[in-house]
């Protein structure tokens, strides 16, 4: 028996069957010491990530993966775990190379998860015909992992470890306040749209995607299945439904979603342009406001040129002096006596017209 030597051989690392149901599984619950040649087994569906230092690093894809130093670049150009050190023996130097390294490995189910719940808090929203109204909103959605990285670091941002079921759970409370924040800053907040389930899907649906794209992670699906708002503001659009209903003639057509998806912004904050009747209303109050200010412009105008001075007011007081001493001297023809010029008949009684 001692002739032979047991040949040593390297381990493999594998999520085990029992766990292969969730959406982030983390291969153990503390840091796995992985050793330098070892062997990675991804099941078909799934990835696999190495997190080293609160970072995802090097993915692997469905299949056997042998974890070598030129199949993990990332990991080693993090861990440095191509660099030699030196150690001292018995007195004499040696030098060594890392033949393992610590780290986190979890496993990513690509596939597509369906029937997940999703519901906002009751929100206190404030519009221009309705005035305060509370609002709550519920349905469920469907999502798919794009970029295993992307999502890994997603979860990570809160917490150090990933435990089982965490993904989901956390992914569930981003969709209800991404969506909270979208009802928050809709302009205009109105019941009317947001009671029309189908647009209001398209337009969440849009919203979120927009939001997990640096995430790696897409909503496929989603829906709208519970618009609650309060008892005054339900009752109010209860009756403009059944008067719509009674007083329009073209009953068949329909809006598309397109008609409100084109007027939205999704760059700093969702902004929701209302309907053709009020961008209409706001054309004419820029005119009234615009012919306001034109007829405020012409009264002052007017009131100017009425207080104006006089031409008499403006001259400097020698002008005016010479105006006086220019007036009309009238002369009596049978006495010669100089009269004033307001008199009409001189004191010899002779007539001076």
């Amino acid at each position: 028996m001692g002739f032979f030597r047991r040949v040593k051989e390297d381990p493999v690392y594998n999520l085990p069957e029992e766990l292969t149901g969730g959406f982030v599984q983390p291969l153990s619950q503390r840091l796995v010491k992985v050793d330098i040649g070892s062997k990675l087994v991804v099941q078909k569906g799934w990835n696999a990530v190495i997190v080293a230092k609160d970072r995802p690093l090097d993915v692997f894809e469905a299949g056997e993966n042998k974890l070598s130093i030129p199949n993990i670049p990332k990991t080693t150009a993090k861990l440095a775990l191509d660099k030699s050190r030196v150690i001292h023996r018995h007195g004499r130097p040696e030098i060594i190379f890392p033949k393992g390294f610590m780290c986190d490995i979890y496993f990513v189910n690509m596939g597509e998860f369906s029937d997940q719940q999703w519901q906002t808090r009751n929100l206190c929203l404030k519009d221009k015909k309705y005035g305060r109204f509370f609002v709550e909103l519920s349905g469920n959605y469907s999502f798919k992992c794009e970029n295993t990285a992307l999502a890994i670091h997603l979860f990570l941002l809160e917490r150090a470890f990933i435990k089982v079921g965490y993904a989901q759970r956390k992914l569930q409370q981003y969709v209800n306040d991404f969506v909270s924040e979208m009802l928050k800053w809709m302009r205009p907040p109105s019941p009317e749209i947001i009671s029309d389930k189908e647009k209001m899907s398209e337009l969440i649906k849009t919203h979120l995607n927009e939001k997990f794209k640096r995430y790696g992670i897409s909503i496929t699906e989603l829906a709208v299945l519970e618009t609650n708002f309060d008892k005054h503001v339900a009752s109010l659009i209860g009756e403009n439904k059944a008067k719509l209903i009674r007083f329009d003639d073209d009953r068949s057509y329909k809006p598309s979603t397109n008609d409100i998806l084109d007027n939205v912004d999704f760059d700093d904050e969702l902004v929701i342009v209302g309907a053709t009747k009020r961008q209409e209303e706001k054309a004419l109050l820029k005119e009234k406001i615009s012919l306001n200010r034109k007829s405020k412009s012409d009264e002052t105008k007017s009131s100017n040129i009425s207080s104006a001075p006089t031409l008499v007011e403006e001259m400097p007081k020698l002008e005016q002096k010479e105006i006086k001493n220019t007036k009309v001297k009238r002369h009596c023809p049978k006495c010669g006596k100089v009269c004033k010029d307001t008199d009409s008949i001189c004191e010899c009684g002779c007539n001076l017209d």
